[in-house]
């Protein structure tokens, strides 16, 4: 189940839309600096989020954690994504909050999918 796994998950979870780059730049109106500071505070959010898997979350149910960064992930992106698309709400930090907010379930997510495979 382990191995299907790893070669469903992204067939499944990593289909994107094609215009993710034209719905930022254009609609959105995301500029460079912005979207380089946002990238970054994302980054130092996946590092905050490695730590909290390492430190408080490891010895809790791998299942359960991928489930809940899985679902949590897909509804952190549901509402930036169709506010702005429906001309909503078109600001583009509301836009790049989703980068931010998103980081930490895919830290947890991804480290959780790489030990299954370690342990392997």
């Amino acid at each position: 189940y382990c191995v299907l796994y790893q070669f469903v998950t992204p067939a499944i979870g990593s289909v994107f839309t094609t215009a993710a780059a034209e719905v930022k730049q254009h609609w959105a109106g995301v500029r460079v600096l912005q979207n380089a500071t946002f990238s970054l505070v994302g980054l130092f959010l996946f590092t905050f989020g490695l730590w909290l898997v390492k430190s408080r979350w490891l010895h809790h149910s791998w299942r359960a954690m991928v489930l809940v960064t899985t679902i949590s992930l897909n509804l952190i992106d549901m509402p930036f994504s169709l506010l702005t698309i429906f001309d909503v709400v078109r600001s583009q930090y509301f836009f790049l909050g989703e980068t931010v907010l998103a980081e930490i379930p895919a830290a947890v997510n991804f480290v959780v999918s790489t030990f299954v495979i370690v342990e392997m």
